[in-house]
């Protein structure tokens, strides 16, 4: 939740805004075929892409290293976390002091 959280704050208030705008669901309810705005659809996809292509990359680096010894779905969820921290917050869930230096770049 805290992740979502984040990602949602990444994203900016004139994306929240065009998303979550009481006005703006009315509308959609009305039209489902009306769509976000342009900048909103790049803001969310292109930070989707991002935090995907950042845990899968984070996954496979880490999975014999700092996600060792955790269950899937843990190393999943710390992946993911991680991903998405690591771009807009700076929290982290695993030791960053051993992490891979490929990890690292």
């Amino acid at each position: 939740m805290f992740a979502i959280t984040i990602f949602f704050g990444s994203l900016g208030f004139p994306a929240i805004k065009d998303m979550f705008n009481r006005e703006n669901i009315k509308q959609r309810m009305a039209q489902p075929w009306r769509r976000w705005k342009l900048s909103t659809r790049i803001a969310f996809f292109t930070g989707i892409f991002l935090v995907a292509l950042g845990a899968i990359a984070f996954y496979l680096l880490e999975q014999d290293n700092t996600l060792k010894g955790m269950k899937p779905v843990e190393a999943a969820i710390a992946s993911i976390f991680q991903s998405t921290t690591t771009r807009t917050a700076g929290f982290n869930s695993v030791n960053i002091g051993d992490l891979k230096t490929p990890t690292l770049f």
